[in-house]
């Protein structure tokens, strides 16, 4: 049976002084994700494209591949964000939270789709992107008399994650129709903290290991 079997195991095991692929005893050339799973570095070892847990049977809650590529873990896999009526749900609470803090009139209706990385990477500067805010502005008589806004952000990831997304992109919305004209670092800066302020609101582990590796870029 294949790593990316759907079967899960029958009950949690214990892995501690246990490689979390093969369940041998831990010994020679090791790895250790973030999570404190081991593994032997022999193995062929793959990552959650989220979480970074090293992907297994009994260290990752099973493991699964998206169809463009990315490996998730039956945790991430649990939440993960795959149809509009979860993308809206998403993005309410996300509105919510952003006027909760003070940003307020950002558009109720922005067309949130969600994207293959190829779809993203095609609109983006950045070679590996979760999200894109695409605005376009509407004049007459060469004056600005209008702004609309499609967000794109890759299907798949779990919640949390989806949410952090999502407010980055809003704060992009927001300095554009606000006319908001700062640096290009400084625009980004104040999407990463919205993005940040999700996930200090979650309370979730997994939003504490996002974050931090936000912290770290």
């Amino acid at each position: 049976m294949g790593l990316f079997s759907r079967k899960k195991p029958t009950a949690k095991p214990t892995l501690q002084n246990q490689c979390c692929i093969c369940r041998e005893p831990l010994q020679g050339a090791l790895i250790q994700d973030a999570w404190k799973n081991h593994a032997h570095r022999s193995h062929d070892i793959f990552f959650c494209s989220s979480c970074d847990r090293i992907l297994s049977r009994y260290g990752s809650n099973g493991a699964f591949q998206y169809s463009d590529g990315r490996k998730i873990c039956g945790y991430c896999k649990k939440s993960a964000v795959v149809d509009g009526v979860t993308a809206n749900q998403s993005r309410r609470k996300v509105l919510a939270l952003l006027e909760s803090v003070g940003f307020q009139d950002i558009p109720k209706n922005i067309k949130i789709v969600l994207a293959h990385p190829q779809t993203l990477a095609g609109h983006s500067r950045k070679a590996n992107t979760s999200g894109l805010t695409l605005s376009h502005f509407h004049f007459s008589d060469y004056k600005r008399v209008g702004i609309t806004h499609q967000i794109g952000i890759l299907f798949g990831l779990p919640q949390v994650e989806f949410e952090a997304v999502m407010a980055h992109e809003l704060l992009h919305v927001w300095q554009h129709n606000h006319d908001v004209k700062f640096s290009p670092l400084y625009a980004e800066g104040l999407c990463e903290l919205a993005g940040s302020w999700v996930y200090s609101q979650d309370g979730s582990e997994l939003a504490a290991h996002l974050l931090q590796k936000m912290q770290n870029n």
